[in-house]
């Protein structure tokens, strides 16, 4: 599979384990400092194509205001669910975060050329009653299937928002963010930044307010849906949303990048034909 091979050359945050969960202050970790801490591997290139493999890294997620929860419920599922990073949302309500990445040996941020996030799973509820959302401050840039079931909307200001069209429920979830059908990625979204350690974001679903029910958001750092198998059919067709600075992602035929876009290249995505600068 040429397309999955040349995605690992892309920056890639692997292994998450779990060191503290204290999102909101809740616990399970009271005693640790406010949000979630993960240990991570990354795994990239340096500026001479050399490859950095399991660089020692720290994710930390503060919440950014006050956490709306049930004791004993959210504490459970926040952290790590399966092959995924979790948090758990009380229906109808939100919450926002600050995610950076540090170096784990010195603590400092630590500065990703390539920082990818997709978030599955978007779901309906109540026949449309109450619909889960993400909202992402300023990305590069973004990836929907097409068709797609996440409507996306982008503000003015650089915010975009996506939200759930189709009803779901536990049954369709993915299990493993590689593996993943056609209507998984048609429910999911890859987000970009490029050069930096840390991005906001907001979590919640809309509608139904006081719902007793909650809302499970999983996530990676790894561009899923552009790397991961479709175990159910053909890739679908991915599409790039407008960028909110500087342009990270070319349409170029495959006559064209075999021929003169190599030294510009990080990889082509077979199917699409889409070039990926090199950012370093």
């Amino acid at each position: 599979n040429t397309k999955f091979a040349n995605c690992e050359q892309l920056v890639v945050v692997k292994h998450p384990e779990l060191v503290t969960s204290n999102l909101g202050g809740i616990g399970p970790d009271k005693t640790a400092e406010e949000g979630i801490t993960y240990n991570t591997e990354a795994y990239m290139q340096d500026g001479d194509g050399h490859k950095i493999a399991g660089k020692k890294l720290k994710v930390v997620i503060h919440a950014k205001g006050a956490y709306d929860h049930t004791e004993g419920h959210s504490q459970n599922f926040n952290g790590l669910h399966g092959k995924f990073l979790s948090i758990l949302i009380k229906g109808g309500t939100s919450l926002s975060f600050n995610v950076s990445v540090v170096d784990a040996d010195t603590n400092k941020p630590f500065l990703l050329p390539y920082f990818s996030i997709t978030f599955f799973d978007l779901d309906r509820h109540g026949e449309g009653q109450e619909v889960e959302y993400i909202r992402i401050k300023k990305p590069d840039q973004y990836f929907l299937t097409k068709p797609t079931l996440v409507e996306a909307t982008e503000s003015d200001d650089g915010y975009v928002t996506f939200k759930a069209t189709k009803n779901g429920n536990a049954a369709d979830n993915p299990a493993d963010p590689l593996l993943l059908t056609v209507e998984q990625k048609q429910k999911a979204v890859t987000v970009v930044y490029k050069d930096t350690n840390k991005f906001e974001v907001e979590m919640g679903s809309e509608g139904i307010r006081n719902d007793p029910n909650y809302r499970g958001f999983i996530f990676v750092f790894r561009p899923s849906l552009l790397c991961a198998r479709t175990v159910d059919g053909e890739d679908p067709t991915l599409v790039p949303g407008r960028t909110t600075t500087t342009t990270t992602v070319a349409v170029v035929d495959d006559t064209t990048t075999s021929k003169g876009e190599d030294r510009t290249c990080l990889f082509v995505v077979p199917i699409v034909s889409w070039c990926f600068p090199k950012f370093w």
